[in-house]
C-alpha cells in the first residue's frame, strides 16, 4: 500500500496536505533541485564524454597513420583509421548537439541574435529610405523656388497663366495674325 501511495503522490503530486516538518521540507527542496539540475549534469557529462572520445579518435587515427607511414612509406585507408575518424565525427556531432541545441538558453540566444540582426537590417532599410541632410537642403531650396514663383504669378494677376497661349478664364488667346516679315526689301 505504501508503494501505491508513493506512486500516486509522484504522479499527482502531494495529495495529502498534512503539515510537514523541517525534514520533509528539506527533502522536497533537495528533490526539486536535483530534478532541475539533472538535465544540466547529463549534458555536461555528454560534453565531457564527447571530448574524451574525440581525443581518443584523434590519437587512434594519428597512431595508425604514423604506423602505416613507418612500415610501408605510404598511407592506406584501414579499419583502425576509419574507427578513429568515426570516433572523431561522432564525438564532434555529440558535442555540437549538446552545446548548440540542447544546452538551456542556446535556442533563446539564437533567437535573440536573429531578432537583433533583423532589427539592425530594418534600421538599415529605414536609413536608406530617410533622406540625407543634402537631400533635405535641396528639397527645401526647390520648394522655396516653387513658392516664390507662385507668389510672383499671383502678383502679376489672374489674366496670365503659366502656359503660353492659354487664358486663365479657359479660352485660348488669339494667335498673332501678322504676316511674316521677309528679309527682302
Amino acid at each position: 500500500m505504501k508503494w501505491l501511495a508513493l506512486v500516486l503522490s509522484f504522479v499527482f503530486g502531494r495529495l495529502n496536505m498534512r503539515p510537514r516538518g523541517f525534514k520533509d521540507a528539506a527533502i522536497e527542496i533537495f528533490d526539486e533541485v536535483s530534478f532541475r539540475s539533472r538535465r544540466m549534469v547529463t549534458l555536461i557529462l555528454v560534453g565531457v564524454a564527447s571530448v574524451i572520445f574525440f581525443t581518443g579518435g584523434l590519437f587512434i587515427s594519428l597512431l595508425d597513420l604514423s604506423m602505416q607511414w613507418d612500415r610501408t612509406g605510404s598511407i592506406v585507408w584501414s579499419a583502425t583509421l576509419s574507427t578513429g575518424v568515426g570516433l572523431i565525427l561522432l564525438a564532434s556531432a555529440a558535442f555540437a548537439v549538446v552545446f548548440l541545441r540542447a544546452w538551456p538558453g542556446a535556442t533563446k540566444a539564437k533567437q535573440q541574435i536573429k531578432r537583433k540582426h533583423k532589427h539592425e537590417q530594418e534600421e538599415e532599410e529605414m536609413d536608406r529610405k530617410r533622406p540625407t541632410s543634402l537631400e533635405h537642403a535641396l528639397s527645401a531650396l526647390v520648394m522655396d523656388y516653387v513658392k516664390e514663383r507662385e507668389i510672383r504669378r499671383a502678383a502679376r494677376g489672374p489674366e496670365t497663366s503659366a502656359y503660353a497661349g492659354e487664358n486663365v478664364a479657359g479660352g485660348t488667346t488669339a494667335p498673332n495674325r501678322e504676316p511674316p516679315r521677309s528679309h527682302v526689301h
